[in-house]
């Protein structure tokens, strides 16, 4: 714990005071930073946080965007006391800053340090001995040095530190170690897990069918064939100029086809209006092992009707644990390994009713029309696709779990969207572990890679 609280982040921060940030009617955030000054050992915290634009007088670039702590008085006036300007010839031609630089005004926004090398431009004239040089800046020229010989009365430092109150860093040191929070469901998580809970059922092949998480029942979604279309034939000249990329592209499509992930839509079925087009494109991953082309479907084009197929549906509730958490985990073994689920998403089932809101368009060759196909799967690029395919392993570790409890445990825990991170403090343990994880995910016709 000392060593913990001993290396509390220092940090450089600037400061806008509250009067400014009200004239310029900032919209500011809640902080819990401290401010403590060098001549003051008590510290206060600041009004807030905000987000501001600085740019020269009359000119839009350059512009630096800087996050400033409001606070209700930054310093003193600058200079403390009236300066008499001398005659100082390397001053005269030269556009200031700060015109009015010998009187004293107080400070409305202090920049922190790292911005400095910014707004420093290669202009420099220096004056006699006793006179302060100038430096060119992106806001004209500044004064800097000494303006009068005699010895000052008074002399006024300014030193801050900024940093997180200590009863809230250790609040943050022990949550490291605290048992997750229960997280209440809002009502269209609530709506999306009530619609999986009764709908999804389970194949005799041992793989789930889950139904799209719509909004209102069977929406009729307006027109998106024209859309898509379009999509396709742009696609479609693209693979024509690229025949290794039409090869991956229909190599692709032709899996879909003889895995039953997809398939034709019968031409009596063609004029069925509750449906929607999605259209498509693809992912190039020359340095993947597995699959060097995917293709990626989208359905946030909106219809006719303004709508789009991920508008009209629920989201469902984050399943997906954090990574930080998932790798932590991992440390505590002496043995770790991983692996990943093949095709996660293509091997849960959508019911048949819901497949026409999953229809594309394609063709292996110009030669032919063009053909209208549905997806059969739970389909990456629609919005409910993690949630449905989290879900679905939640619900096969929960189902099958008492077989193979350790298994579960894993899959509930170790497992990050389609990779899974695990380990075991023996080595027969970890074969163990392994063949225990095999043996559930084949129950779903899950299969483990890598």
């Amino acid at each position: 714990m000392k060593h913990y609280l001993k290396h509390i982040k220092q940090f450089q921060a600037s400061f806008i005071t509250e009067q400014t940030a009200c004239v310029l009617m900032l919209k500011r955030q809640n902080s819990t930073v401290a401010i403590t000054t060098f001549a003051n050992s008590t510290s206060s915290p600041v009004r807030g946080q905000t987000s501001i634009t600085v740019m020269p007088c009359g000119q839009q670039v350059p512009s630096f965007c800087v996050g400033a702590y409001i606070v209700p008085q930054i310093t003193g006036p600058t200079p403390q006391t009236p300066i008499v300007p001398g005659q100082w010839n390397h001053i005269k031609n030269l556009s200031l800053a700060d015109p009015l630089y010998h009187r004293p005004q107080p400070v409305d926004l202090l920049l922190r340090a790292d911005i400095l090398p910014l707004l420093i431009l290669n202009g420099k004239a220096a004056g006699q001995p006793g006179e302060p040089s100038t430096f060119e800046t992106v806001f004209g020229w500044i004064l800097m040095g000494p303006v009068d010989s005699r010895t000052q009365s008074t002399v006024a430092a300014m030193f801050l530190s900024v940093s997180d109150p200590l009863d809230l860093v250790i609040r943050r040191f022990w949550g490291l170690e605290e048992l997750p929070i229960v997280r209440h469901l809002s009502p269209d998580e609530h709506a999306a897990e009530e619609i999986y809970t009764k709908t999804t059922t389970r194949l005799s092949t041992g793989r789930f069918m889950v139904s799209l998480p719509f909004r209102k029942a069977s929406p009729l979604l307006g027109d998106s064939k024209s859309v898509a279309l379009r999509h396709f034939q742009v696609l479609e000249n693209r693979l024509s100029h690229d025949l290794n990329l039409q090869r991956q592209y229909s190599d692709f499509m032709q899996d879909y086809l003889d895995t039953g992930h997809m398939e034709l839509v019968p031409l009596e079925e063609i004029d069925n209006v509750y449906h929607y087009y999605i259209p498509h494109h693809c992912v190039l991953r020359p340095d993947s092992s597995t699959t060097k082309l995917r293709v990626v479907f989208n359905a946030s084009p909106r219809t006719s009707a303004g709508c789009s197929l991920n508008e009209s549906m629920y989201t469902g509730p984050k399943l997906q644990p954090d990574i930080q958490v998932v790798l932590l985990r991992a440390r505590l073994w002496r043995y770790v390994f991983m692996t990943d689920i093949k095709q996660m998403y293509r091997q849960i089932d959508v019911r048949p009713p819901d497949r026409d809101y999953l229809r594309i368009f394609w063709r292996f060759s110009k030669n032919i029309p063009v053909q209208v196909c549905r997806l059969c799967i739970v389909t990456y690029g629609t919005s409910a696709a993690p949630y449905q395919a989290l879900r679905t392993l939640r619900k096969l570790a929960i189902i099958n779990g008492k077989l193979f409890p350790i298994a579960a445990s894993i899959l509930l825990n170790d497992t990050f969207v389609d990779d899974i991170l695990t380990g075991a403090n023996t080595v027969k343990e970890a074969l163990e572990y392994q063949s225990q994880l095999i043996k559930l995910c084949s129950l779903a016709q899950f299969e483990l890679r890598k």
